[in-house]
């Protein structure tokens, strides 16, 4: 694959108590009030591979916070690096992304936003905007989700004009303002600016602040209630980072995706939104495969939302499994969790039923989650 570089910039225990679930026997469970637990083995991934990783993190000393596994909706692994514990939150940084494009989605099916492709600058009629031309006027909802608005935004992946953004009077009059250095559609150049004047359109769709938006069509559904959300010094919302979750909650929002966007017989996202917002629209290399709608795409057929630090919610809808790490990482190991997903994570995933009981596997398991713990 194409993995992210490791300076890739983006904006205590396991719980084995509970009775085994035999893989894919029993109805999907839905975590609204909790997860539901399980030993790696009823789920068909070894043990002693997740010890493996455990036992890698606190060898290496990796600031890695939190390590949550999901498969078949039970919660299979879940490590915390002391202080942290399942109620710390954390900020997401840019996984923020994939959350503010649920809500584009869940907007536009609400009937706030009648399409996509409708102009950026319709949401912004009392705003006089620098360097105005037909090529900006052509911006759409569309070109801001794939990170393809041709806005100027100098230094790509690294974002160092984010410093010119955070000193501006106003955020979003800073992300109108810049001139279009490449025609809508046609490059792909990070932009987290563009992801807060999605979460703009949002509040000015809906007439409402995003947060109460979300809180009513995603977070109450889902049981999310501890979490909190940045805005920027106007009041708005931030789209491109800002959200501080807990682990779990994390794992719900990548379990939403990986059902369709239904949740206990509610379709909380539409169903074609997912699967649209999942799908690679623009190459993105060499950074990774590619881009979906605030999703990064891969072509062994999962998806992740990625933040800055090694924030990551994986989803793998083939496996039935979504990942969850949390970390303060420095630069040249952001894209560590990633490979811990795809050197141990995967290869435990060794069948679709059950396998036989592995107690030395679960002890080892027990004995690495209590060492990072600790």
């Amino acid at each position: 694959m194409h993995r992210l570089p490791i300076w890739f910039f983006l904006c205590c225990g396991l719980a084995l108590t509970a009775a085994p679930i035999l893989a894919q026997t029993a109805p999907t469970p839905w975590p609204t009030e909790g997860w539901t637990t399980s030993t790696p083995e009823a789920q068909g991934l070894n043990s002693a591979k997740l010890a493996e990783m455990i036992e890698n993190i606190v060898v290496t000393d990796l600031n890695i916070h939190s390590v949550l596994v999901v498969r078949n909706g039970a919660l299979v692994l879940e490590a915390y690096r002391y202080p942290h514990t399942a109620e710390t939150l954390h900020h997401i940084y840019s996984c923020t992304k994939s959350f503010t494009s649920a809500l584009v989605g869940i907007a536009q099916e609400q009937g706030f936003i009648s399409s996509i492709e409708q102009p950026l600058l319709d949401f912004f009629p009392e705003r006089t905007v620098a360097n105005l031309d037909e090529a900006k006027k052509s911006i759409t909802i569309e070109h801001l989700l794939t990170m393809s608005s041709g806005l100027d935004w100098p230094g790509g992946i690294l974002e160092p004009i984010m410093g010119d953004l955070r000193a501006s009077d106003d955020w979003l009059q800073f992300v109108l303002d810049r001139p279009v250095s490449s025609n809508p559609g046609e490059q792909f150049l990070y932009n987290s600016g563009g992801s807060n004047l999605l979460a703009a359109i949002v509040e000015t769709a809906t007439g409402q602040p995003m947060l109460d938006f979300a809180e009513e069509n995603l977070f109450k559904p889902l049981g999310i209630t501890h979490l909190s959300w940045q805005t920027d010094p106007q009041g708005h919302y931030l789209g491109g980072w800002g959200l501080h979750l807990e682990p779990r909650d994390m794992a719900k929002f990548g379990y939403l995706y990986l059902n369709g966007g239904q949740w206990d017989g509610q379709q909380i996202i539409p169903a074609e939104w997912v699967a649209t917002s999942t799908q690679k629209h623009i190459s993105s290399q060499p950074l990774s495969d590619g881009y979906g709608y605030q999703w990064w795409v891969d072509h062994n057929g999962y998806y992740m939302a990625l933040g800055y630090g090694g924030q990551y919610i994986l989803v793998y809808p083939e496996k039935n499994l979504v990942v969850v790490f949390t970390s303060g990482l420095a630069p040249t190991s952001f894209s560590q969790p990633e490979s811990f997903f795809e050197r141990f994570i995967l290869p435990a995933v060794e069948a679709d039923t059950a396998l036989p009981e592995n107690p030395e596997g679960t002890a080892a398991l027990e004995e690495a989650i209590e060492s990072l713990a600790n």
